[in-house]
């Protein structure tokens, strides 16, 4: 899985987020850690030599319909002209593939059309005619290597050719640069408008039928710079995987009185700013904000805690993979068999104790709904990301 999610749910946890990853990113490239994303999900990289002489990396970046692509080995450039690693490709379209080592030629169908190339040869085979292309395939590593342009014509992609960003579009075209943020905007149609008080930093809002308890939280400019440095940062750590950043606003941007609320929307705009300007074309920001506004009427927020619940964080991880399209569209909501328990109390009920908020909070208690898996999986949890022998 080529894939890296950074994912920052608290805002108030910013300074130890940062103190974290700052104290290890270099110790992370000087570990064999280096090959696992130091978050969520692994990353598999592969080392490679170059074949020909003439032959030589780049940076450019390739882009599968809208989505970033990243394979075993690096887009390379001969003559003039770009290849892309073929196999990989023509898995990701999801064409059947087979090689002949006898006469060193690839075969691959796609939607009842056949193509063929040799290696060494700068022509392709469509419909039994041969088609010039801009270069010969060859060999990288272990890699039989394809002009990007011919590999389009194969399966009947467009390619385009962003010289700006160094970017080759194969399939849909995407504006890489632009802020996610763009264009939001918050109503008041949600808010708890009676502020009651703060208690032991929880400030606690009512809107006639519940209270609803919240943390007022802000990101000034200096720590929003710093975080998108340190998010670059880990980006360059792993050049080879897709890196998701989503920032989570708070129960406040949507339910907070209009006297009490701080523009968390605003906030969020300018840090993915900040990370745009690093230019990093494997890191992409997401828009979190407007997929949880648009389901503000429903519980996505718990009154007791300074969490989300289920709902907000499947709606969350539903935006996340319409974003990343190597992850299949996943069932909806009404879909999964439903568990509700009553009477849960959460942190801000803790944070309060012995105070009249903690009464306050405890006359509504929220409700967990735990949604079944559809299907089973294994995981492990870590003491220490870069001590994987200490498992919980």
């Amino acid at each position: 899985m080529k894939n890296a999610i950074l994912y920052y749910n608290s805002i108030k946890n910013k300074f130890i987020f940062r103190k974290i990853i700052e104290s290890n990113i270099q110790r992370l490239l000087k570990s064999t850690l280096y090959k696992i994303c130091i978050l969520i999900l692994p990353i598999f990289l592969s080392l490679v030599n170059p074949a020909f002489a003439e032959t030589t990396t780049s940076d450019i970046i390739l882009y599968l319909n809208g989505n970033i692509f990243y394979s075993s080995c690096p887009i390379i450039v001969e003559n003039g002209t770009a290849l892309a690693p073929f196999r990989e490709i023509a898995d990701t379209f999801g064409a059947s593939t087979s090689w002949d080592s006898s006469s060193e030629t690839i075969t691959s169908t796609l939607n009842e059309v056949t193509v063929q190339f040799k290696l060494g040869s700068n022509v392709m085979i469509k419909y039994g005619k041969p088609v010039e292309m801009g270069s010969e395939t060859c060999y990288y590593g272990n890699t039989a290597m394809v002009p990007v342009k011919a590999i389009g014509d194969a399966f009947g992609y467009p390619v385009t050719w962003d010289e700006c960003n160094r970017v080759i579009f194969l399939g849909d075209v995407v504006n890489i640069n632009n802020n996610p943020m763009n264009n939001i905007k918050i109503t008041n149609e949600f808010r708890y408008n009676d502020y009651i008080g703060e208690y032991s930093g929880v400030s606690i809002f009512s809107n006639g039928n519940e209270n609803f308890g919240m943390e007022l939280l802000g990101i000034n400019d200096y720590w929003g710079s710093s975080y998108a440095e340190t998010i670059a940062k880990i980006a360059d750590c792993v050049p080879y995987a897709n890196v998701y950043n989503i920032i989570v606003p708070t129960a406040q941007e949507f339910y907070a009185s209009n006297s009490k609320k701080t523009n968390q929307t605003a906030a969020i705009s300018d840090v993915y700013e900040h990370i745009i300007q690093y230019n990093k074309k494997n890191l992409k920001p997401i828009n979190i904000v407007q997929t949880l506004y648009d389901h503000a009427a429903e519980k996505i927020y718990f009154c007791t805690d300074h969490h989300w619940t289920q709902r907000g964080a499947y709606y969350a991880y539903q935006k996340y993979a319409l974003e990343n399209k190597s992850i299949p569209e996943i069932d909806p909501l009404n879909t999964f068999e439903v568990q509700n328990i009553y009477g849960y109390y959460g942190s801000l009920c803790s944070f309060t104790s012995g105070t009249y908020g903690n009464q306050l909070l405890a006359q509504n208690p929220d409700m967990l709904q735990l949604f079944s898996p559809k299907s089973s999986s294994e995981g492990a949890a870590y003491r220490d990301p870069l001590c994987v022998h200490n498992k919980v």
